[in-house]
């Protein structure tokens, strides 16, 4: 024991000294380094984040200065200076104040300066004559740079009209606030004049990133201490080496506590395990000796493999003695072949092909010298040995051929009435079945045998979970099993089948097969289903439509009268059944008031009428008068004679109004009573003939609603949309269509108009739209038009186009409605 112990002790030391070197070379290590990757690409990922801020921050300032040199006023002023039309002190006087206004947008400006193409210093802030040393003259573009020694970022952006430079502007901002902001005094920025590829570099204990920028023609280069980065990591890594070594002297300590016991325990184990493995080789012995099949081992000799009497009985039981009449120890070291006359066939092969596949098989035999059946079970249970277990079937193989043959009598019977057999062996989980079952489900008739899941898939969804449990029910009552329901024939079309069967009990009295048949009964089915349908059909119509119901016989008495009827007439059913149909339904003509009595039309005794064509009133019993739509149809016997009439009718008087209601709104905008964008596009088709040409389209735009519905609110909002519906009413002509297409959008179909009288309505518009207001606020409206002079021309272009004008005059009147808003809010605003 003590060997046993050094040696294991030895073996422990070794395999933790293994796993050490391998966590080390093969976890350590490698995850190390993947840790310190990972935060270079964390770090790398910061400093490409700072950059963009930084960018963000030089992009704003670029465009707050191409803002600023895209003002269109100070632009021709320039221009007409180059030009010579104005002196270079009014340009400074005109630009002076608007300039000075355009920079107050710019954050952080140290300086600004606009110098004309000529050299000349147009007007400058913070900074003198000398900017003009900073100007890149060839530059005909936007651009940016960064001036590291003031820590400053330029911009210098052109002042174009077309391709025409007039000026420059210089906007120098200053970067040291966003600089301090980014270096969260743990990193360090700075710039590099030349450019550089992008990368990541460790040297002299910093962490470095180089950074390409576009806008300010460089590279910018971030860095920061290495343990700033890497102290995490290697602190981390640290802790695990000393936890690791702990847990693994205290492994150590705890298996060498735990050999001792466990070599003690495992000498114990050994010895029960062999007490209790005689013990089963004994249990195992009684029950092979008393079970009631019959065993024997066999041995295989050494003649060549396939020979039927290499095979040497070394182990039987009493039952296989007494299934071939021999003795006790008469067998033991005989061959199979001196005791059971087997011919070569099946069950040979089946031997042979258990020892070569090492495989368990079942086969049936027929003995010829005992003239009985046997199954047969052979397995080996260890190499060069065969075992067999038999068991005699002769009773059973003959009743399944008297049931075979009473199945086959069975199913000619039921082939003649109609209905297919099925049989269910519910240990094989298979189902048997004749042709007729096939034809029911449109089968081949080859197909008889199939998985009890494909039967279960055959049932329709919607039943199948019903049939299923009246079938196991069924098997646990030990009763009989009916079902009507749905199957899916192979085609995929329904049917209604009656299903009928019962089971079959084995010796031991439980159901081990269920035998039964099915019949089509769709056609039936079918007409159950008509019959109710039309019962329900006819009890619905009667009684639960939405229109009032009147049944009479032939000569007009009242045999029906649904909910409906009664409210409509103010008669109930027990009141009006046998009573005079025009006593119950006062009818008069809509027009002359004159009563209507049911019988003066032939029509109603012989033929059904038209419900859109008896628009009528009836008169209540409270005397109430409403407009129905009614009809009559007669109601004929099968050889054609009348035995009765339905009169149908429902109360239009709301619909009508409803009706007239929805067609206004259907083409009207709710808020201004104007048309809507639907009549419009239906009325630019309609209109776009020869004959209306020119035909001309107006476009207008309400400026700025939206900024008014902020400021003031949408109350306000919607006023100033109704004022501009009102003043374009005043405007326009009867024959025009003016329609509001959208929030704050216009549009005006002006047949037969030509361009010059639609300039003229244009500035009317724009002339008497300051003259509506609501409270401080003036309406200002854009315009814009085109029109259809040829008849090649497409309408829908012509819509473009006059909504494309009407958006250029928008333009055009933005910063004068921009320049007054401020102005307007501080009047509305004031007490």
């Amino acid at each position: 024991m003590q060997q046993i112990y050094q040696r294991l002790r030895l073996t422990i030391i070794l395999f933790l000294v293994i796993i050490s070197l391998f966590i080390f070379f093969g976890i350590y290590r490698p995850l190390t380094k993947e840790l310190e990757h990972e935060v270079l690409k964390s770090y790398q990922l910061i400093t490409y984040n700072k950059h963009q801020v930084l960018e963000e921050y030089v992009m704003s300032v670029r465009y707050n200065a191409a803002s600023l040199s895209s003002r269109s006023v100070i632009r021709d002023m320039l221009a007409d200076y180059l030009d010579g039309k104005v002196t270079f002190a009014e340009l400074k006087a005109f630009t002076i104040p608007r300039y000075t206004d355009g920079v107050a947008v710019f954050e952080q400006l140290r300086s600004a300066a606009r110098v004309a193409i000529d050299g000349r210093v147009i007007h400058s802030i913070g900074v003198d004559e000398s900017i003009t040393n900073f100007i890149r003259w060839d530059e005909k573009k936007l651009v940016s740079r960064y001036i590291p020694e003031d820590k400053l970022v330029m911009v210098q952006s052109p002042v174009k009209k077309g391709e025409q430079i007039l000026a420059y502007d210089l906007i120098f901002s200053d970067a040291i606030p966003i600089i301090a902001q980014l270096e969260e005094g743990l990193y360090e920025l700075t710039f590099l004049q030349e450019k550089r590829n992008q990368e990541m570099m460790v040297a002299d204990g910093r962490i470095n990133s180089y950074i390409d920028s576009e806008l300010l023609e460089g590279t910018i280069v971030i860095s920061t201490a290495e343990p700033v980065v890497f102290d995490t990591v290697r602190n981390l890594m640290v802790n695990i080496n000393i936890r690791y070594f702990l847990a693994l002297i205290i492994m150590f300590i705890t298996i060498q506590f735990l050999i001792v016991r466990y070599i003690r325990g495992f000498i114990k184990t050994q010895q029960r395990l062999k007490a209790a493995a005689e013990e089963r080789e004994k249990e195992r012995n009684r029950l092979i000796e008393e079970m009631n099949k019959g065993f024997l081992l066999l041995k295989v000799g050494e003649s060549p493999p396939g020979e039927f009497g290499v095979y040497e009985i070394v182990d039987v039981n009493r039952t296989f003695e007494a299934m071939i009449n021999m003795e006790d120890g008469m067998l033991l070291g005989k061959s199979l072949a001196q005791i059971i006359p087997m011919k070569a066939g099946r069950g040979i092969e089946q031997m042979i092909a258990t020892m070569s596949e090492g495989e368990s098989k079942q086969f049936e035999y027929y003995i010829d010298g005992l003239e009985c059946w046997w199954q047969m079970s052979a397995y080996p249970p260890q190499e060069g040995y065969l075992a067999i277990i038999c068991e005699d079937i002769t009773g059973k193989k003959s009743t399944e051929a008297k049931l075979k043959d009473s199945e086959e009598r069975m199913g000619v019977t039921l082939d003649v009435t109609g209905e297919g057999l099925w049989d269910w062996r519910i240990t094989e989980g298979m189902v048997y079945h004749n042709k007729r079952w096939c034809t029911i489900l449109g089968l081949d008739d080859s197909y008889l045998a199939h998985k009890m899941e494909e039967f279960a898939n055959r049932i329709h969804p919607d039943d199948r979970e019903q049939v299923l449990k009246s079938i196991n029910e069924a098997i646990e009552s030990q009763g009989e099993y009916f079902s009507e329901h749905r199957m899916i024939r192979h085609n995929g079309s329904v049917i209604w089948v009656v299903d009928r069967g019962v089971g079959v009990k084995n010796s031991d009295g439980k159901v081990e097969r269920m035998i039964g048949s099915i019949a089509d009964i769709t056609q039936r089915k079918q007409a159950q289903q008509d019959l109710f349908i039309e019962k329900e059909t006819f009890q619905s119509t009667l009684l639960s439509v939405g229109d009032g119901i009147i049944a009479t016989n032939v000569n007009g008495r009242i045999t029906v009268l649904n909910p409906v009827a009664e409210e409509l007439t103010g008669w109930n059913q027990q009141e009006a059944i046998g009573r005079n149909i025009d006593e119950v339904l006062r009818l008069v003509h809509p027009k002359t008031g004159k009563p209507i009595k049911w019988r003066e039309s032939v029509s109603l005794k012989n033929q059904p009428t038209k419900g859109n064509d008896n628009l009528i009133s009836l008169v209540s019993r409270s005397g109430k008068e409403l407009t129905i739509f009614e009809s009559i149809a007669p109601i004929h016997l099968p050889d054609g004679e009348v035995t009765g009439f339905v009169m149908a009718f429902k109360d239009v008087t709301e619909v009508f109004e409803k009706q007239k209601k929805i067609e206004y709104l259907s083409f009207h905008d709710e808020l201004t009573g104007l048309y809507n964008r639907r009549y419009m596009e239906d009325a630019l088709h309609r209109l776009d003939t020869n004959r209306n040409l020119p035909f001309t389209i107006m476009m207008l735009d309400l400026n700025n609603l939206k900024l008014t519905n902020d400021i003031f609110g949408h109350e306000l909002g919607d006023s100033l949309i109704k004022k501009t519906a009102e003043l374009l009413g005043n405007i326009f002509r009867v024959e025009d269509i003016v329609a509001r297409i959208g929030g704050d959008e216009f549009c005006v179909l002006m047949p037969k108009t030509s361009l010059e009288v639609a300039q003229a309505v244009k500035e009317r518009i724009q002339n008497e739209s300051s003259l509506y207001r609501v409270g401080s606020v003036r309406l200002s409206i854009a315009v814009g038009f085109a029109a259809k002079t040829k008849k090649v021309e497409q309408i829908e272009a012509v819509l473009r186009d006059a909504d494309f004008n009407m958006y250029q005059d928008k333009q055009q009147r933005r910063q004068e409605v921009s320049n007054a808003i401020p102005k307007l809010v501080t009047r509305f605003l004031k007490p």
